[in-house]
């Protein structure tokens, strides 16, 4: 076996070493020292010069006090004993046959080499609870064994936020079984988080480590476990006592706990905490993921968005006014033209943002000039669902259009940074939170109103492209009529107009038929695809091509009023 380098060991043998490695033996210098604890029964002989010697050598190479190296080289010791199974800290009194008080003294210790990452907390072997179990990280282990430098920053630089959240929220659920405090929690997590620099801004912007750990338990549940109900949460759930988990989980209901008031999470379904579900916003996922964090939140938006290049093409057919009007509007969201009116508008210290009305019968194309519109231009369309942002629990009806804002700001700000389009917001049929404003006589005009209010304030700093569609223009509040830069009223389609919707629709049609059903029928656009689609339906079952008779026959059945040639009834909907 080959000797270890001691004080007595010639000068001219040392310099010959040192010209091979910065470190050499540093597996038998562990070895002395070990052997010396454990055959002391952890009361090391100060007259052993190796042992001194090498735990002078350890001290530098490892960068841990004499304490903390007696601990290191023993539980490297007994890991290896026990096959690189988990150990625990008391492991250290098993293998060295001592009084286990004389290991508990310097077990303040054990948090420094936890700090450096020389060994680390993992889960427990088979059923094991109620203490804390470590191991030896595998680039320790490679590095001593090369006599190498332990590339502790290396191997921080590949432990990454996911890696994180998986480590806090395995002690988080371990925690009641491993008998830990909160405050034992919190000092784990506090340590744990120095590993991971790109959360410097979060702890600054959150700087009470309680509330943190609980948004790390809740990004944990969402994103490594993919599970957004609430009763799963430990922290809010398996508190300490009940009394803080009544204050917990009443603060979450109310949305006043930080995590609220800061704008990190937020309610999906609002309910009590057993059936709720709850999200993260997007400035969390900013805050944790960086720029990572833009694909949670596109996939967190899909269900609203309408991707430009899924639309389909479709010739719609217009008055002239409207032509006219319309081909301006298309014309000016246009990438190139877009950019040219908004810094012209910022220029003159005006609004940059575009917010278009859409007003008129049902029927006659306001949403599908919208899509047209997103097609022709490249642009997705957000889509806000009206009904969902409608609540019955006090506040969550403003916060939820707040949240609409904020999203769609975010995606926008997300478009120019990564040089894309941005999308058009689109309120369709959004006579339900433009209209007028009612007198309150309850709670639940008040929040309508608290709603109107918050989109108001939106629009007047909005920048980005709006368009609502309505049917009721008469019931539309003033003070959003003046914040519409265009209102577009579509009119009724005229005889030439619905003889062109036919022949498009169905262009084997003569067009003596065409203008024939044009002239009979005082259809919409919507009412004629509405016939369309029943044809094709008739067609896949009998096997026939539609006849002049047949359309006819749907054309009198489409309405519901008795009332059929050349009325002016309303259109149906879009």
């Amino acid at each position: 076996m080959e000797e270890i380098e001691t004080e007595t060991t010639p000068v001219s043998v040392k310099k010959q070493k040192a010209r091979k490695s910065r470190w050499s033996n540093i597996i038998k210098y562990i070895s002395v020292v070990f052997t010396e604890l454990k055959m002391s029964h952890f009361s090391p002989n100060v007259e052993n010069k190796d042992f001194i010697y090498s735990v002078n050598k350890l001290t530098e190479y490892l960068g841990l006090n004499e304490a903390q190296v007696f601990i290191f080289c023993t539980m490297f010791g007994v890991y290896f004993e026990v096959s690189e199974r988990p150990i625990t800290y008391f492991n250290i009194a098993d293998s060295c046959e001592c009084n286990p008080l004389m290991i508990l003294a310097i077990r303040d210790e054990l948090e420094g080499i936890l700090d450096k990452g020389l060994i680390a907390e993992c889960d427990p072997p088979d059923d094991s609870i109620g203490r804390s179990f470590y191991k030896i990280p595998e680039f320790v282990v490679q590095a001593i064994l090369k006599n190498k430098s332990i590339g502790i920053d290396e191997a921080n630089a590949n432990y990454n936020i996911r890696d994180f959240l998986a480590d806090v929220g395995r002690i988080i659920d371990n925690r009641i079984d491993n008998k830990l405090s909160c405050e034992m929690l919190f000092n784990k997590i506090e340590r744990m988080e120095k590993r991971v620099k790109e959360i410097a801004s979060l702890c600054e912007y959150l700087p009470n480590i309680a509330d943190r750990a609980m948004l790390y338990d809740i990004a944990f549940g969402l994103v490594i476990c993919n599970n957004p109900d609430l009763r799963s949460f430990v922290l809010i759930n398996r508190n300490t006592d009940v009394s803080s988990r009544e204050s917990v989980s009443k603060s979450i209901v109310d949305e006043t706990h930080p995590l609220f008031r800061k704008d990190l999470v937020q309610f999906e379904t609002k309910g009590s905490i057993q059936d709720s579900t709850i999200s993260l916003t997007d400035k969390a996922y900013s805050l944790l993921f960086g720029a990572e964090g833009n694909s949670f939140q596109t996939r967190k938006t899909d269900r609203n968005i309408v991707l430009s290049a899924n639309i389909k093409e479709k010739e719609l057919f217009y008055s002239k006014d409207n032509e006219t009007e319309l081909a301006r509007l298309f014309h000016a969201v246009e990438a190139e033209n877009f950019d040219k009116i908004q810094n012209r508008l910022s220029e003159k210290g005006l609004s940059a943002g575009v917010c278009v009305l859409f007003y008129g019968e049902p029927g006659t194309g306001k949403t599908e000039s919208v899509y047209q519109m997103a097609k022709k231009s490249a642009r997705d369309i957000f889509r806000v669902d009206i009904s969902s942002m409608k609540s019955e629990w006090h506040g969550e009806a403003e916060q939820k259009t707040k949240k609409l804002f904020d999203t769609y700001n975010r995606m926008c700000e997300n478009a120019r940074k990564e040089g894309d389009l941005i999308p058009i917001l689109l309120f369709n049929e959004a006579d339900g939170v433009f209209s007028v404003r009612s007198a309150v006589h309850g709670a639940a005009d008040r929040s309508d109103n608290a709603v109107q209010n918050i989109i108001l304030d939106e629009l007047e700093r909005f920048s980005g492209i709006l368009i609502a569609t309505t049917n009721l223009s008469d019931n539309l509040d003033n003070a959003f009529e003046r914040r519409f830069l265009f209102k577009i009223k579509f009119e009724k389609p005229d005889l030439d107009i619905r003889t062109k919707i036919w022949e498009s629709n169905i262009p084997e049609l003569k067009k003596s038929d065409a203008k024939m059903l044009a002239k009979e029928f005082d259809f919409s656009g919507g009412e004629i695809a509405n016939i369309v689609r029943k044809l094709l339906i008739d067609e896949v079952l009998t096997g026939k091509a539609a006849t002049i008779a047949l359309i006819r026959e749907f054309c009198l059945t489409e309405r519901l009023n008795a009332k059929r040639r050349g009325s002016s009834l309303g259109f149906a909907t879009d």
